[in-house]
């Protein structure tokens, strides 16, 4: 034990090591790191991707859910300090540092909040002026980063090393949970998506799909949970197919040949990344495919660029009801942000830009335009956008520390004589590790106003119902686009709501006007009953065949008829009638011999 620690330190120690170069490095080239530095009592630290990341290791675009994130927040933070009731005598602060979600920038975030003096940084404020440098306090929890590119595995290994509570909004870090104490979660596990899946196939009747997973924890872990599902609905996997991170074309063709050895397994449940979807959609075409598969995705799968390279084929995909995820009270906030009224953001005034499409002399911070006239009148501006989840994640995340560190105020320090619970135990030197046990505790209501609190061995995901709306890709006229064709809601007892009719199968008549209603199949073509394709390995039996399975399979069987005297007793048993007794017109049971029709077929 004692061994392994050392080598984490010693680990540790070589990435902060390195992180010194880099930053010394960035210093020399003039590279300025930008923050978000709001004093209070307490801090909260923050790692949120603020930009896209750009070519060699730099900050790309600004990223409108960065933003976000980083907005739901300070307005969390905001409506915090506003209740009296909660944490009284004590302020929130925030110390967020963006990742511009590159590892190095993450892990180089969290020591610094792990370290309380590493000297004079190379901080700046939103006007280019330095501030005055002094000694800030650690942040007592970490709420991020966003995504596996910003090492969120080293980081919760650095910040669980000083025992500092970290709560991820995102539901992509999942895989974390069960090696990490100090490591929580807000967001509900992309795992639910695996039960909405299974759902649509036991809707459809199918019962025999293949599985396509990126080589990737978060895809694996999906992927996991779907045949859980799966076994659990009756529905067999065909082929188990996994994508390398790195693949190139021939990987994917061999995918698309493997699938194609399972020609009745025509749904194919895909796990991975968006830009590998796009690749399996066109591999498709390439080989002679196209059509024969439906393929059925994830949230990954929901973007635009596997809408443009769909090229007509059946596909189903699932988003997050907009409606459940909206959250009215931070909409609102958000609406009314200007570039002169959001001074304590400083990467605002470049969101502004990249929004409206235009740089003014007074805002320019790099923004994505060409200096121009705006020609919208200042104040009337719109700069509503799609609400991300990671807002609805962070809110709910800085609820739940704010509201521990609530319950751990009521437990440490005495009640004064005006009431008031201040005490040397919720200062700078507050108990970190104390505070990990009152958020794995707490019970908190998230922005949707459920009452919900984390899983009590902090193994497991904060699990949330969910609702998602399902879409088929249809392409006519020329449009491409998502039409919904179901919903999914996790708050009723029978949650799904599907239309398979509108839903756009392969041969569908809008692709194909020459596309055939008749039940007659042809060999390669994707077998179909009342014009929904089937996804079954093999067809019921006839009256009077028992069912032999192939190799345990309980998917897959080939009928054998039962002799004659012989009633079918199961589906795999066929036993003879008792004596005087014949199987009935169905094969279900026995029933008396009539020997008046006996003797006429004797006659006969």
């Amino acid at each position: 034990m004692a061994g392994s620690k050392l080598s984490l330190s010693l680990l540790l120690l070589s990435v902060y090591c390195f992180l010194l170069l880099r930053v010394g490095s960035s210093r020399e080239h003039g590279v300025h790191v930008k923050r978000v530095l709001i004093e209070g009592d307490i801090l909260l630290g923050g790692l949120l991707p603020i930009h896209e990341p750009g070519p060699g290791g730099e900050c790309g675009h600004v990223s409108v859910p960065g933003v976000q994130a980083l907005e739901a927040m300070l307005f969390a933070i905001d409506r915090v300090n506003r209740d009296s009731s909660l944490l009284p005598g004590i302020s929130l602060g925030v110390h967020v540092i963006d990742t511009c979600s590159d590892a190095l920038r993450s892990v180089q975030g969290a020591m610094t909040f792990v370290h309380q003096d590493r000297g004079r940084e190379e901080a700046f404020c939103a006007d280019g002026s330095r501030p005055i440098h002094r000694k800030h306090k650690q942040p007592v929890c970490v709420i991020g980063p966003a995504s596996r590119k910003e090492a969120p595995h080293v980081v919760a290994e650095l910040l669980g090393l000083f025992k500092v509570p970290q709560i991820s909004f995102s539901s992509t870090t999942s895989g974390l949970l069960p090696e990490f104490e100090y490591f929580f979660q807000t967001a509900p596990s992309e795992t639910t998506q695996a039960a909405v899946l299974s759902d649509i196939m036991k809707a459809l009747g199918w019962n025999y799909v293949s599985l396509v997973v990126t080589d990737e924890r978060f895809y694996e872990q999906n992927a996991d949970a779907f045949q859980t599902e799966a076994k659990m609905s009756g529905i067999c996997i065909a082929t188990y197919q996994k994508i390398p991170q790195d693949a190139d074309a021939d990987d994917i063709d061999r995918v698309i040949q493997r699938l194609l050895s399972s020609p009745r397994a025509v749904g194919v449940v895909v796990f991975s990344t968006a830009q590998q979807a796009s690749s399996l959609l066109t591999a498709a075409e390439r080989m002679g495919a196209a059509g024969r598969f439906v393929w059925l995705g994830g949230e990954t799968w929901h973007r635009i660029d596997v809408l443009t390279a769909s090229r007509g084929e059946s596909v189903i995909t699932l988003a997050h009801d907009q409606e459940s995820v909206q959250l009215k009270e931070f909409a609102e906030y958000f609406s009314k942000l200007r570039a002169h009224n959001n001074r304590r953001n400083p990467w605002f005034g470049e969101y502004w830009e990249h929004h409206i499409k235009c740089v003014s002399e007074s805002l320019s911070q790099g923004g994505v335009g060409e200096p121009c006239t705006c020609t919208v009148p200042t104040g009337e501006e719109d700069i509503t956008v799609s609400q991300h989840k990671w807002a609805r994640g962070v809110l709910d995340a800085v609820t739940a520390v704010s509201r521990a560190l609530d319950h751990m105020q009521q437990e440490v320090c005495p009640r004064g004589r005006h009431g008031h619970r201040q005490c040397q135990e919720m200062s700078n030197q507050l108990d970190t590790e104390l505070l990990r046990k009152f958020i794995a505790n707490v019970t908190f209501t998230v922005a949707r106003g459920e009452e919900v609190k984390f899983d009590s061995t902090r193994i497991t995901p904060l699990t949330l119902p969910e609702r998602f709306n399902v879409f088929s890709i249809h392409n006519k006229d020329g449009n491409t686009r998502f039409q919904e064709v179901g919903q999914w809601d996790g708050f009723s007892p029978s949650p799904l709501g599907l239309n398979p009719q509108s839903i756009r199968w392969p041969g569908h008549a809008e692709d194909n006007e020459d596309a055939s209603s008749s039940s007659v199949q042809e060999e390669g073509t994707v077998l179909k009953e009342d014009d929904i394709p089937k996804s079954v390995c093999s067809d019921p039996c006839s009256p009077g065949e028992r069912k032999v399975y192939q190799s345990g399979d309980t998917c897959c069987w080939v009928c054998a008829r039962c002799a004659t005297g012989e009633y079918l007793k199961d589906d795999v048993t066929c036993e003879e009638c008792p004596e005087g007794q014949r199987a009935n017109q169905d094969f279900s049971a026995c029933e008396p011999t009539n020997e008046d029709e006996d003797a006429d077929d004797i006659d006969d």
